[in-house]
């Protein structure tokens, strides 16, 4: 390609420069076609018209378009640069990137664009000059509704653990105001006012368990890919851990 390039650009020069014309007097014709040949020549050196195939999709010679996914699984940082387009000499235009579903950012000759979208799929992104594709590249969504769910269990289970570590708190101030017991720990009524509310998150009843010296108060999660443990668990060592089973009958400790 590149040596058809050169060829291209050889022709054009031994046309200016060979030209019949060069050697009778010029008219206004041919200085009119000589004009031509060399606008000619500079859309040539000023379009890249090298393709480029490799495995990020379809770029024009002298730009690129790149992506990263983010943190969450449906949001993409889109890279794009287009040294011609940069170049002082070139002719201005109209950039955007175009994000295959229906979305479109505008863009200029270099640098990074976020986009989010909002349904599982294979989207063809485009870097675009007035209209035309200069770059493009794939990229493959999925698991958006897995994602919203994640991020939903995450925060109920963010209440619980904290209300659990309210629990601990009522329970001490109750330890100092009973005259140093735990007796009563699991019948504070702000502690089974928190026991409501993490049943209405979890579906199940925390479980408190209480003596003279000890107590110990665990509640079901909700399960999540992302939580390696079944339970959160408090106590009067201050204890206040994940803990992968229930706390056997009896004892007094989250173990």
């Amino acid at each position: 390609m590149k040596k058809i390039f050169s060829g291209l650009l050889l022709i054009i020069f031994l046309g200016v420069s060979f030209n019949p014309i060069s050697v009778h007097a010029s008219t206004a014709a041919d200085n009119a076609k000589q004009i031509e040949l060399l606008k000619t020549l500079i859309v040539l050196l000023q379009t890249r018209l090298v393709l480029l195939i490799n495995e990020k999709g379809l770029q024009t010679e002298g730009s690129v378009l790149t992506y990263q996914k983010k943190a969450n699984a449906n949001t993409f940082s889109f890279s794009y640069t287009s040294p011609s387009a940069c170049d002082p000499l070139s002719l201005d235009g109209e950039y955007k990137v175009n994000f295959g579903d229906g979305q479109s950012a505008a863009a200029d000759c270099k640098g990074v664009v976020n986009h989010t979208y909002t349904k599982d799929g294979q989207y063809t992104v485009q870097y675009l000059k007035d209209g035309n594709s200069i770059g493009q590249v794939k990229v493959l969504v999925k698991n958006i509704a897995t994602e919203i769910e994640d991020v939903s269990i995450k925060g109920k289970n963010t209440t619980i653990i904290t209300n659990l570590a309210h629990m601990r708190s009522s329970a001490e101030l109750e330890y100092n105001d009973s005259g140093y017991s735990y007796e009563t720990v699991c019948e504070i009524p702000k502690v089974n006012s928190l026991f409501q509310s993490i049943k209405n998150l979890s579906g199940e009843q925390p479980v408190c368990a209480d003596s003279k010296k000890e107590y110990v108060i665990y509640a079901s999660l909700l399960p999540s890919a992302k939580t390696d443990f079944n339970y959160w668990c408090v106590d009067s060592t201050g204890f206040s851990k994940g803990v992968q089973n229930k706390i056997a009958a009896g004892e007094l400790s989250c173990g």
